[in-house]
Protein backbone atom coordinates (compact mmCIF):
# COMPACT_ATOMS: atom_id res chain seq x y z
CA UNK A 1 0.00 0.00 0.00
CA UNK A 2 0.94 3.53 -1.00
CA UNK A 3 2.79 5.27 1.86
CA UNK A 4 0.34 8.07 1.39
CA UNK A 5 -2.51 5.86 2.19
CA UNK A 6 -0.40 4.30 5.25
CA UNK A 7 -0.09 7.96 6.77
CA UNK A 8 -3.76 8.64 6.17
CA UNK A 9 -5.53 5.81 8.08
CA UNK A 10 -2.43 5.57 10.94
CA UNK A 11 -4.19 9.03 11.12
CA UNK A 12 -7.89 7.51 10.94
CA UNK A 13 -7.01 4.76 13.57
CA UNK A 14 -6.02 6.76 15.58
CA UNK A 15 -8.54 9.82 16.22
CA UNK A 16 -10.94 7.07 16.09
CA UNK A 17 -8.99 5.51 18.96
CA UNK A 18 -8.92 8.56 20.83
CA UNK A 19 -12.68 8.97 20.76
CA UNK A 20 -13.80 5.60 21.09
CA UNK A 21 -15.29 5.49 17.08
CA UNK A 22 -15.83 1.46 16.22
CA UNK A 23 -14.50 1.41 12.39
CA UNK A 24 -14.84 -2.49 12.09
CA UNK A 25 -16.31 -2.28 8.21
CA UNK A 26 -13.21 0.27 7.88
CA UNK A 27 -10.69 -1.81 8.68
CA UNK A 28 -11.98 -4.97 6.75
CA UNK A 29 -11.68 -2.78 3.37
CA UNK A 30 -8.39 -1.89 4.69
CA UNK A 31 -7.30 -5.58 4.78
CA UNK A 32 -8.94 -6.04 1.15
CA UNK A 33 -7.08 -3.23 -0.14
CA UNK A 34 -3.44 -4.33 1.42
CA UNK A 35 -4.57 -8.27 0.24
CA UNK A 36 -5.16 -6.87 -3.38
CA UNK A 37 -3.92 -3.10 -4.13
CA UNK A 38 -4.41 -1.74 -7.28
CA UNK A 39 -3.93 1.63 -7.91
CA UNK A 40 -7.09 2.65 -8.48
CA UNK A 41 -8.46 0.97 -5.39
CA UNK A 42 -5.78 3.18 -3.54
CA UNK A 43 -6.72 6.02 -5.13
CA UNK A 44 -10.55 5.53 -4.01
CA UNK A 45 -9.83 4.52 -0.64
CA UNK A 46 -7.85 7.23 0.16
CA UNK A 47 -10.40 9.69 -1.15
CA UNK A 48 -12.96 7.95 1.13
CA UNK A 49 -10.66 8.43 3.77
CA UNK A 50 -10.09 12.18 3.59
CA UNK A 51 -14.02 12.37 3.67
CA UNK A 52 -14.17 9.95 6.99
CA UNK A 53 -11.93 12.34 8.82
CA UNK A 54 -13.03 15.56 8.17
CA UNK A 55 -16.23 13.90 9.92
CA UNK A 56 -14.49 12.40 12.39
CA UNK A 57 -12.42 15.91 13.19
CA UNK A 58 -16.45 17.99 12.91
CA UNK A 59 -17.47 15.03 15.37
CA UNK A 60 -21.10 15.38 13.74
CA UNK A 61 -22.40 11.91 14.52
CA UNK A 62 -23.42 10.17 17.59
CA UNK A 63 -20.63 7.21 18.38
CA UNK A 64 -22.31 3.37 18.82
CA UNK A 65 -22.29 2.92 22.38
CA UNK A 66 -21.51 -0.39 23.48
CA UNK A 67 -25.50 -1.48 24.09
CA UNK A 68 -26.84 -1.14 20.74
CA UNK A 69 -30.03 0.27 22.04
CA UNK A 70 -30.27 4.21 23.14
CA UNK A 71 -32.92 5.84 24.22
CA UNK A 72 -32.59 8.86 21.95
CA UNK A 73 -30.21 10.88 19.53
CA UNK A 74 -31.24 13.89 18.71
CA UNK A 75 -35.16 15.13 17.56
CA UNK A 76 -36.35 12.66 14.73
CA UNK A 77 -39.67 14.63 13.91
CA UNK A 78 -40.77 18.23 13.02
CA UNK A 79 -43.93 19.61 14.58
CA UNK A 80 -46.46 21.54 12.94
CA UNK A 81 -46.10 25.00 12.98
CA UNK A 82 -42.09 24.47 12.95
CA UNK A 83 -39.82 25.95 10.36
CA UNK A 84 -40.44 24.04 7.01
CA UNK A 85 -42.90 21.56 8.36
CA UNK A 86 -45.14 22.28 5.36
CA UNK A 87 -42.51 21.54 2.45
CA UNK A 88 -40.82 18.72 4.81
CA UNK A 89 -41.45 15.03 2.83
CA UNK A 90 -38.72 13.00 3.69
CA UNK A 91 -40.89 11.13 6.23
CA UNK A 92 -42.14 8.16 7.02
CA UNK A 93 -44.82 8.25 9.80
CA UNK A 94 -46.98 10.98 10.91
CA UNK A 95 -49.29 11.80 14.25
CA UNK A 96 -52.32 13.05 12.85
CA UNK A 97 -55.57 14.36 14.78
CA UNK A 98 -59.19 14.25 13.56
CA UNK A 99 -61.96 16.91 14.48
CA UNK A 100 -65.67 16.02 14.14
CA UNK A 101 -67.45 18.44 13.80
CA UNK A 102 -70.51 16.24 14.86
CA UNK A 103 -70.56 17.09 18.55
CA UNK A 104 -70.61 13.82 20.19
CA UNK A 105 -70.39 14.85 24.18
CA UNK A 106 -66.77 15.14 24.66
CA UNK A 107 -64.42 18.21 25.39
CA UNK A 108 -62.57 18.55 22.06
CA UNK A 109 -63.86 16.18 19.58
CA UNK A 110 -60.49 14.98 18.61
CA UNK A 111 -58.89 11.47 17.58
CA UNK A 112 -55.25 11.16 17.65
CA UNK A 113 -53.52 8.47 15.98
CA UNK A 114 -50.51 7.42 13.87
CA UNK A 115 -50.06 6.07 10.44
CA UNK A 116 -47.64 6.11 7.93
CA UNK A 117 -47.48 8.85 5.45
CA UNK A 118 -51.07 8.36 3.89
CA UNK A 119 -53.57 10.22 6.06
CA UNK A 120 -56.42 9.92 3.76
CA UNK A 121 -56.21 6.21 3.50
CA UNK A 122 -55.93 5.90 7.11
CA UNK A 123 -59.23 7.67 7.61
CA UNK A 124 -60.45 5.13 4.54
CA UNK A 125 -59.02 2.01 7.62
CA UNK A 126 -61.38 4.12 10.27
CA UNK A 127 -64.45 3.66 7.98
CA UNK A 128 -63.36 -0.03 7.52
CA UNK A 129 -63.49 -0.55 11.38
CA UNK A 130 -66.55 1.37 11.72
CA UNK A 131 -68.74 -0.31 9.08
CA UNK A 132 -67.39 -3.46 10.56
CA UNK A 133 -67.87 -2.60 13.90
CA UNK A 134 -71.31 -1.59 13.33
CA UNK A 135 -72.71 -4.94 10.85
CA UNK A 136 -70.69 -7.18 14.01
CA UNK A 137 -72.67 -6.01 16.23
CA UNK A 138 -76.07 -4.75 14.50
CA UNK A 139 -75.80 -1.09 16.57
CA UNK A 140 -73.15 1.70 17.39
CA UNK A 141 -69.67 0.49 18.45
CA UNK A 142 -67.75 1.21 21.73
CA UNK A 143 -64.91 3.37 19.79
CA UNK A 144 -66.25 7.11 19.65
CA UNK A 145 -64.11 7.79 16.64
CA UNK A 146 -66.24 5.24 14.80
CA UNK A 147 -69.38 5.84 16.31
CA UNK A 148 -68.62 9.40 14.82
CA UNK A 149 -68.07 8.22 11.27
CA UNK A 150 -71.31 6.48 11.24
CA UNK A 151 -73.31 8.68 12.27
CA UNK A 152 -71.41 11.34 9.64
CA UNK A 153 -72.85 8.18 7.23
CA UNK A 154 -75.87 8.23 8.11
CA UNK A 155 -76.50 12.45 7.69
CA UNK A 156 -74.73 11.79 4.04
CA UNK A 157 -76.95 9.46 2.63
CA UNK A 158 -80.28 10.52 4.66
CA UNK A 159 -80.96 7.04 4.52
CA UNK A 160 -81.65 3.75 6.69
CA UNK A 161 -77.92 3.26 8.20
CA UNK A 162 -78.40 -0.38 8.07
CA UNK A 163 -79.64 -0.69 4.76
CA UNK A 164 -76.56 1.07 3.37
CA UNK A 165 -73.94 -1.27 5.30
CA UNK A 166 -75.90 -4.27 4.40
CA UNK A 167 -75.81 -3.17 0.24
CA UNK A 168 -71.94 -1.92 0.69
CA UNK A 169 -70.81 -5.03 2.36
CA UNK A 170 -72.98 -7.48 -0.31
CA UNK A 171 -71.03 -5.70 -3.48
CA UNK A 172 -67.68 -6.65 -4.74
CA UNK A 173 -63.96 -5.63 -3.27
CA UNK A 174 -63.92 -3.12 -6.11
CA UNK A 175 -66.91 -1.47 -6.22
CA UNK A 176 -66.56 -1.35 -1.99
CA UNK A 177 -63.11 0.25 -2.27
CA UNK A 178 -64.55 3.18 -5.04
CA UNK A 179 -67.53 3.30 -2.23
CA UNK A 180 -65.18 3.48 0.43
CA UNK A 181 -62.89 6.05 -1.07
CA UNK A 182 -65.63 8.20 -2.06
CA UNK A 183 -66.99 8.24 1.43
CA UNK A 184 -63.70 9.21 2.82
CA UNK A 185 -63.56 12.44 0.17
CA UNK A 186 -66.61 13.67 1.25
CA UNK A 187 -66.00 12.71 5.08
CA UNK A 188 -63.05 14.21 5.47
CA UNK A 189 -64.72 17.62 3.88
CA UNK A 190 -68.00 18.10 5.41
CA UNK A 191 -67.94 16.32 8.68
CA UNK A 192 -64.19 16.39 10.18
CA UNK A 193 -60.96 18.46 9.77
CA UNK A 194 -57.87 15.81 9.45
CA UNK A 195 -54.56 16.95 10.10
CA UNK A 196 -50.72 16.24 10.76
CA UNK A 197 -49.39 17.12 13.90
CA UNK A 198 -46.08 15.59 13.60
CA UNK A 199 -44.04 14.23 10.76
CA UNK A 200 -41.32 11.73 12.18
CA UNK A 201 -38.67 10.20 9.81
CA UNK A 202 -37.91 7.12 12.89
CA UNK A 203 -40.23 5.37 14.26
CA UNK A 204 -38.90 5.63 17.89
CA UNK A 205 -40.31 8.34 19.14
CA UNK A 206 -43.54 8.05 17.20
CA UNK A 207 -45.49 6.60 19.58
CA UNK A 208 -44.22 8.24 23.01
CA UNK A 209 -45.22 11.48 21.17
CA UNK A 210 -48.56 9.98 20.46
CA UNK A 211 -49.21 8.98 23.98
CA UNK A 212 -48.42 12.51 24.87
CA UNK A 213 -51.09 13.83 22.59
CA UNK A 214 -53.34 11.93 23.75
CA UNK A 215 -52.52 13.20 27.54
CA UNK A 216 -51.33 16.92 26.56
CA UNK A 217 -54.13 18.18 23.53
CA UNK A 218 -55.41 20.43 22.95
CA UNK A 219 -54.82 21.05 26.49
CA UNK A 220 -54.17 19.39 30.05
CA UNK A 221 -57.15 16.94 29.83
CA UNK A 222 -55.80 15.29 26.49
CA UNK A 223 -58.37 13.39 24.07
CA UNK A 224 -59.09 10.77 25.98
CA UNK A 225 -62.68 9.34 26.55
CA UNK A 226 -64.62 11.98 27.82
CA UNK A 227 -62.19 14.57 26.90
CA UNK A 228 -62.11 13.67 23.23
CA UNK A 229 -62.45 10.65 21.04
CA UNK A 230 -59.42 8.49 22.14
CA UNK A 231 -60.42 5.28 24.37
CA UNK A 232 -57.43 4.57 26.11
CA UNK A 233 -53.83 6.77 26.10
CA UNK A 234 -51.97 3.24 25.77
CA UNK A 235 -48.62 2.67 23.68
CA UNK A 236 -50.01 0.11 21.13
CA UNK A 237 -46.65 -0.12 18.94
CA UNK A 238 -43.04 1.43 19.19
CA UNK A 239 -39.29 0.57 18.91
CA UNK A 240 -36.41 1.41 20.77
CA UNK A 241 -33.83 3.29 19.39
CA UNK A 242 -31.22 1.08 17.68
CA UNK A 243 -27.63 2.89 17.41
CA UNK A 244 -25.94 1.66 14.86
CA UNK A 245 -22.25 2.39 13.43
CA UNK A 246 -22.50 6.04 11.72
CA UNK A 247 -19.14 6.81 10.87
CA UNK A 248 -18.71 3.23 9.41
CA UNK A 249 -21.51 3.49 7.69
CA UNK A 250 -20.46 7.04 6.04
CA UNK A 251 -17.57 5.94 5.01
CA UNK A 252 -18.86 2.63 3.12
CA UNK A 253 -21.47 5.07 1.15
CA UNK A 254 -18.38 7.20 0.08
CA UNK A 255 -17.12 3.53 -1.50
CA UNK A 256 -20.39 3.51 -3.34
CA UNK A 257 -22.01 0.75 -0.88
CA UNK A 258 -25.42 1.07 -0.12
CA UNK A 259 -28.07 -0.22 2.29
CA UNK A 260 -28.76 -3.66 1.57
CA UNK A 261 -25.02 -4.14 1.41
CA UNK A 262 -24.20 -1.83 4.47
CA UNK A 263 -27.19 -3.84 6.91
CA UNK A 264 -25.20 -7.47 5.89
CA UNK A 265 -22.12 -5.89 6.61
CA UNK A 266 -23.37 -4.46 10.11
CA UNK A 267 -24.93 -7.40 11.23
CA UNK A 268 -21.44 -9.59 10.15
CA UNK A 269 -18.96 -7.30 11.87
CA UNK A 270 -20.85 -6.04 14.97
CA UNK A 271 -23.47 -8.49 15.16
CA UNK A 272 -26.51 -6.38 15.72
CA UNK A 273 -29.28 -8.36 14.53
CA UNK A 274 -31.69 -5.28 14.46
CA UNK A 275 -29.91 -3.56 11.57
CA UNK A 276 -32.05 -4.23 9.30
CA UNK A 277 -32.47 -2.42 5.95
CA UNK A 278 -35.30 0.03 7.19
CA UNK A 279 -32.97 0.77 10.58
CA UNK A 280 -30.17 1.83 8.23
CA UNK A 281 -32.17 3.64 5.88
CA UNK A 282 -33.55 5.42 9.22
CA UNK A 283 -30.88 6.28 10.60
CA UNK A 284 -29.11 7.81 7.05
CA UNK A 285 -32.39 9.48 6.86
CA UNK A 286 -31.83 10.93 10.59
CA UNK A 287 -28.75 12.75 10.04
CA UNK A 288 -28.06 12.71 6.41
CA UNK A 289 -31.67 13.91 5.54
CA UNK A 290 -32.40 11.07 3.02
CA UNK A 291 -29.71 8.19 1.52
CA UNK A 292 -29.41 10.56 -2.49
CA UNK A 293 -28.42 13.08 0.33
CA UNK A 294 -25.84 11.07 1.62
CA UNK A 295 -24.64 10.13 -1.49
CA UNK A 296 -24.16 13.56 -2.81
CA UNK A 297 -21.62 14.99 0.46
CA UNK A 298 -20.14 11.40 0.47
CA UNK A 299 -19.80 9.10 -2.83
CA UNK A 300 -20.17 12.53 -4.92
CA UNK A 301 -16.88 13.77 -4.55
CA UNK A 302 -15.21 10.38 -4.73
CA UNK A 303 -16.70 9.85 -7.96
CA UNK A 304 -15.56 13.29 -9.12
CA UNK A 305 -12.04 12.33 -8.53
CA UNK A 306 -11.91 8.98 -10.05
CA UNK A 307 -13.11 10.82 -13.15
CA UNK A 308 -10.51 13.43 -12.87
CA UNK A 309 -7.75 10.77 -12.22
CA UNK A 310 -9.10 7.77 -14.41
CA UNK A 311 -10.62 9.58 -17.15
CA UNK A 312 -9.88 6.88 -19.59
CA UNK A 313 -12.25 4.20 -17.37
CA UNK A 314 -15.06 3.04 -18.77
CA UNK A 315 -18.60 3.45 -17.31
CA UNK A 316 -19.00 -0.25 -17.10
CA UNK A 317 -15.46 -0.24 -14.79
CA UNK A 318 -16.60 2.40 -12.79
CA UNK A 319 -19.57 1.03 -11.65
CA UNK A 320 -17.93 -1.95 -10.95
CA UNK A 321 -15.25 -0.23 -8.41
CA UNK A 322 -18.22 1.63 -6.81
CA UNK A 323 -19.76 -1.71 -6.26
CA UNK A 324 -22.74 -1.35 -8.69
CA UNK A 325 -23.73 -3.44 -11.14
CA UNK A 326 -22.68 -2.24 -14.32
CA UNK A 327 -22.06 1.48 -15.47
CA UNK A 328 -26.00 1.68 -16.75
CA UNK A 329 -27.40 1.25 -13.21
CA UNK A 330 -25.46 4.43 -12.29
CA UNK A 331 -24.69 6.41 -14.72
CA UNK A 332 -27.50 6.23 -17.45
CA UNK A 333 -30.85 4.50 -15.45
CA UNK A 334 -33.36 6.83 -14.85
CA UNK A 335 -33.05 8.78 -11.32
CA UNK A 336 -29.81 7.17 -10.40
CA UNK A 337 -27.15 9.37 -9.07
CA UNK A 338 -24.87 10.09 -11.86
CA UNK A 339 -27.92 11.77 -13.46
CA UNK A 340 -29.34 13.47 -10.10
CA UNK A 341 -25.61 15.10 -10.05
CA UNK A 342 -25.46 16.13 -13.68
CA UNK A 343 -28.18 16.16 -15.14
CA UNK A 344 -28.39 15.69 -19.08
CA UNK A 345 -24.75 15.70 -19.40
CA UNK A 346 -23.05 12.47 -20.61
CA UNK A 347 -20.58 10.33 -18.93
CA UNK A 348 -18.95 11.05 -22.33
CA UNK A 349 -18.63 14.22 -22.14
CA UNK A 350 -17.81 14.88 -18.45
CA UNK A 351 -14.65 12.33 -19.15
CA UNK A 352 -13.97 14.96 -22.26
CA UNK A 353 -14.05 17.47 -19.86
CA UNK A 354 -11.85 16.36 -16.66
CA UNK A 355 -8.78 16.77 -18.77
CA UNK A 356 -9.28 20.42 -20.18
CA UNK A 357 -6.74 22.45 -18.92
CA UNK A 358 -7.84 24.42 -15.61
CA UNK A 359 -11.19 22.05 -15.81
CA UNK A 360 -13.15 22.42 -12.01
CA UNK A 361 -16.30 21.04 -11.18
CA UNK A 362 -18.00 24.56 -9.93
CA UNK A 363 -17.82 25.63 -13.59
CA UNK A 364 -18.60 22.09 -15.36
CA UNK A 365 -21.88 23.53 -16.78
CA UNK A 366 -19.28 26.37 -19.00
CA UNK A 367 -16.94 23.52 -20.00
CA UNK A 368 -19.90 21.37 -21.09
CA UNK A 369 -21.03 24.26 -23.13
CA UNK A 370 -18.01 24.58 -24.88
CA UNK A 371 -17.31 21.00 -25.51
CA UNK A 372 -21.20 20.38 -27.41
CA UNK A 373 -20.20 23.80 -29.28
CA UNK A 374 -16.85 21.49 -30.90
CA UNK A 375 -14.88 23.66 -29.09
CA UNK A 376 -12.62 21.28 -27.16
CA UNK A 377 -10.91 18.85 -28.75
CA UNK A 378 -9.13 15.59 -26.49
CA UNK A 379 -8.96 18.04 -23.63
CA UNK A 380 -7.34 21.17 -25.15
CA UNK A 381 -9.63 24.25 -26.92
CA UNK A 382 -9.89 24.66 -30.24
CA UNK A 383 -8.11 28.03 -30.33
CA UNK A 384 -5.04 26.34 -28.96
CA UNK A 385 -5.11 23.52 -31.37
CA UNK A 386 -5.06 26.42 -33.81
CA UNK A 387 -2.23 27.97 -32.50
CA UNK A 388 -0.11 24.22 -32.16
CA UNK A 389 -0.93 24.10 -36.15
CA UNK A 390 0.26 27.43 -36.62
CA UNK A 391 3.77 26.84 -35.19
CA UNK A 392 4.04 23.79 -37.04
CA UNK A 393 4.25 21.39 -34.33
CA UNK A 394 5.30 18.01 -35.61
CA UNK A 395 2.64 15.40 -35.62
CA UNK A 396 4.67 13.15 -33.13
CA UNK A 397 4.59 16.01 -30.43
CA UNK A 398 0.93 16.71 -30.87
CA UNK A 399 0.05 12.74 -30.33
CA UNK A 400 2.29 13.41 -26.82
CA UNK A 401 0.29 17.01 -25.81
CA UNK A 402 -3.12 14.93 -26.95
CA UNK A 403 -2.40 12.05 -24.87
CA UNK A 404 -2.22 8.96 -26.97
CA UNK A 405 -0.07 6.19 -26.56
CA UNK A 406 1.18 5.86 -29.54
CA UNK A 407 3.41 8.96 -31.51
CA UNK A 408 2.09 8.38 -34.82
CA UNK A 409 -1.89 7.96 -33.31
CA UNK A 410 -2.67 11.57 -33.98
CA UNK A 411 -2.12 11.31 -37.39
CA UNK A 412 -3.94 8.65 -37.71
CA UNK A 413 -7.05 9.59 -35.38
CA UNK A 414 -7.25 12.95 -34.51
CA UNK A 415 -8.88 14.28 -37.43
CA UNK A 416 -11.51 11.40 -37.83
CA UNK A 417 -12.79 12.74 -34.45
CA UNK A 418 -16.57 13.88 -34.58
CA UNK A 419 -15.50 17.27 -32.70
CA UNK A 420 -12.46 17.62 -34.76
CA UNK A 421 -13.95 17.27 -38.33
CA UNK A 422 -16.68 19.91 -36.44
CA UNK A 423 -14.30 22.74 -35.28
CA UNK A 424 -11.39 22.19 -38.05
CA UNK A 425 -13.46 20.18 -41.27
CA UNK A 426 -9.71 19.83 -42.70
CA UNK A 427 -8.64 16.15 -43.63
CA UNK A 428 -5.19 16.62 -41.98
CA UNK A 429 -2.37 18.52 -39.91
CA UNK A 430 -0.81 19.60 -43.27
CA UNK A 431 -4.06 21.06 -44.36
CA UNK A 432 -4.96 22.64 -41.27
CA UNK A 433 -1.67 24.30 -41.02
CA UNK A 434 -2.09 26.07 -44.34
CA UNK A 435 -6.13 27.15 -43.19
CA UNK A 436 -4.95 28.60 -39.87
CA UNK A 437 -1.61 30.13 -40.91
CA UNK A 438 -3.35 32.24 -43.97
CA UNK A 439 -6.29 33.03 -41.53
CA UNK A 440 -3.67 34.19 -39.41
CA UNK A 441 -1.65 36.29 -41.86
CA UNK A 442 -4.91 37.77 -42.79
CA UNK A 443 -5.60 38.83 -39.46
CA UNK A 444 -2.03 40.18 -38.91
CA UNK A 445 -2.15 42.53 -42.18
CA UNK A 446 -5.52 43.84 -41.53
CA UNK A 447 -4.30 45.07 -37.93
CA UNK A 448 -1.42 46.30 -39.13
CA UNK A 449 -1.28 50.23 -39.98
CA UNK A 450 1.22 49.55 -42.39
CA UNK A 451 1.93 46.44 -43.76
CA UNK A 452 4.89 45.40 -45.45
CA UNK A 453 7.75 43.04 -45.71
CA UNK A 454 8.77 43.29 -42.18
CA UNK A 455 5.11 42.36 -41.42
CA UNK A 456 5.43 38.58 -43.42
CA UNK A 457 9.43 38.65 -41.69
CA UNK A 458 7.31 38.89 -38.53
CA UNK A 459 4.84 35.64 -39.50
CA UNK A 460 7.32 33.87 -40.63
CA UNK A 461 9.91 33.51 -38.14
CA UNK A 462 8.18 34.47 -34.97
CA UNK A 463 4.57 33.12 -35.57
CA UNK A 464 5.57 29.99 -37.82
CA UNK A 465 8.71 29.07 -36.63
CA UNK A 466 10.63 29.34 -39.49
CA UNK A 467 14.68 30.12 -39.28
CA UNK A 468 15.15 33.92 -38.42
CA UNK A 469 17.27 36.12 -41.16
CA UNK A 470 20.62 35.93 -39.19
CA UNK A 471 19.93 32.42 -38.82
CA UNK A 472 19.94 32.22 -42.87
CA UNK A 473 22.96 34.62 -42.44
CA UNK A 474 25.28 31.97 -40.18
CA UNK A 475 24.10 29.05 -42.79
CA UNK A 476 25.19 30.38 -46.04
CA UNK A 477 27.52 32.75 -44.81
CA UNK A 478 30.03 31.14 -47.15
CA UNK A 479 27.92 32.01 -49.92
CA UNK A 480 27.77 35.78 -48.14
CA UNK A 481 23.82 35.78 -49.61
CA UNK A 482 22.35 34.39 -46.32
CA UNK A 483 19.51 37.38 -46.65
CA UNK A 484 19.00 36.20 -49.95
CA UNK A 485 17.97 32.76 -49.24
CA UNK A 486 15.64 34.06 -46.44
CA UNK A 487 14.00 36.76 -48.60
CA UNK A 488 13.92 33.80 -51.51
CA UNK A 489 12.66 31.36 -49.11
CA UNK A 490 9.94 33.61 -47.55
CA UNK A 491 8.32 34.85 -50.75
CA UNK A 492 7.82 31.52 -51.64
CA UNK A 493 6.41 30.32 -48.74
CA UNK A 494 3.74 33.33 -48.65
CA UNK A 495 2.90 32.54 -52.91
CA UNK A 496 2.07 29.01 -51.87
CA UNK A 497 0.05 29.98 -49.04
CA UNK A 498 -1.88 32.31 -51.40
CA UNK A 499 -2.39 30.13 -54.13
CA UNK A 500 0.45 32.31 -56.01
CA UNK A 501 -0.40 35.98 -54.83
CA UNK A 502 2.77 38.26 -54.48
CA UNK A 503 3.37 39.75 -50.93
CA UNK A 504 2.16 43.06 -52.69
CA UNK A 505 -0.69 41.19 -53.94
CA UNK A 506 -1.54 39.80 -50.23
CA UNK A 507 -1.41 43.35 -48.66
CA UNK A 508 -3.42 45.07 -50.95
CA UNK A 509 -6.44 42.56 -50.95
CA UNK A 510 -6.36 42.29 -47.12
CA UNK A 511 -5.21 46.08 -45.53
CA UNK A 512 -7.94 47.31 -43.98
Amino acid sequence: MEENNKNITNIIKKVARDKNIKLKMFNKQLENLIASPTQVKSFIFKSSCSLLQRLIVQSKLPILERNSYQTSLGESFIKRGEKGFEIFSNYSDIIYEIRSLIKMGTNSDIYIGHTEKDIIRRFEYHIDDAINGYALEWDFPSRMIEKAILIAIREEINNDLGVFIEDYQSKPIHIRLGVKKKLADILSTKYFEISILEKHYTKEKLSDREKWYKENYPNSNGTVFPYGLNMHSYIESGGKYIALPLYDIAFMISLGFRVPEISKLIKKFYHIKEATEDNVYARITQFFKSVEHAEDILLKPVVQLILQRFPNLSGDEIGKIIHREGGRQFFASRGCPFKRWFGDISLRELKKAVIIDGFNWNDVNDFIEEIRKGNYIRGFHKSQWIELFIRGISNEDLSKIASYKYKDSFRKHFFDLEESKKAFNVPNRKSAVKKYRKLKTIVIIKNSKCPSFSTFEYLYTKVFGFQSRKEYDAKYRDYNNGSFFFERALKSYFQKLFNGMSLKEIIEKYKS
